[in-house]
């Protein structure tokens, strides 16, 4: 009985979670058709063909769907990034994760990032539990590089990690203000050469990879 009991909650957590991610989906199919602001929680109802109340049982407020959408994909890279450090490979982990990042926030598009971040901004708890496993994951990768002597810089990788994530955060910001006008990427990657003071020479010469295998810049 007590199994039957534990299946049929896996059943129905896995239920609601599609139906969220249904809600999640379409929502972001409006947002993007139409802006954040001239879409109402009624015409996400309407598009779904459900009831208020039903969701409000999935999603607090219309911000959120934002929230949502942002984390899911910003984790994705996760495993791959913790694929690549076992592979003894950081600066293709540290990139693979910011990528991933930068992507989200690309498909997204500055008015939506903005409103995001508006969002994230107004609850200080929440972005920092949220961005907790990205920081989690670039310690690792910052320390790595250090003990391979592949950077400069001299800071904690917990310190180093938080200045990458804070670093990435302001870019996406003024990437979002200024609609798009710049490669939010390769300014990012530029920055961070001269943070962590990407060393090079004959016997060392450390690049950030595109991808998993592509170096960047000469």
């Amino acid at each position: 009985m007590r199994v039957l009991m534990s299946f049929y909650k896996l059943v129905m957590l896995m239920k609601a979670e599609k139906k969220r991610q249904d809600i999640i989906n379409a929502a972001m199919e409006l947002f993007k058709e139409h802006g954040f602001d001239q879409v109402s929680v009624d015409d996400i109802c309407e598009r779904l063909d459900i009831s208020k109340p039903t969701l409000y049982k999935y999603i607090s407020k219309k911000e959120m769907i934002l929230s949502y959408y942002y984390q899911q994909h910003s984790v994705d890279s996760l495993p791959s990034t913790y694929l690549l450090l076992d592979q003894n490979r950081p600066a293709a982990a540290l990139h693979n994760l910011f990528n991933t990042l930068h992507e989200t926030v690309n498909t997204m598009g500055p008015d939506l990032f903005a409103a995001y971040r508006a969002y994230a901004l107004s609850d200080h708890s929440y972005l920092a539990s949220h961005i907790r496993p990205q920081v989690e994951v670039l310690e690792r990768c910052l320390k790595e590089l250090q003990e391979q002597d592949f950077i400069s810089a001299k800071a904690s990788p917990h310190k180093l990690a938080v200045m990458l994530m804070d670093l990435n955060e302001g870019l996406c910001i003024s990437w979002a203000a200024r609609k798009g006008d710049f490669d939010l990427s390769k300014t990012f990657q530029h920055y961070v050469r001269i943070m962590l003071g990407v060393k090079k020479g004959p016997d060392k010469d450390f690049t950030l990879e595109v991808g998993l295998d592509k170096p960047i810049g000469p």
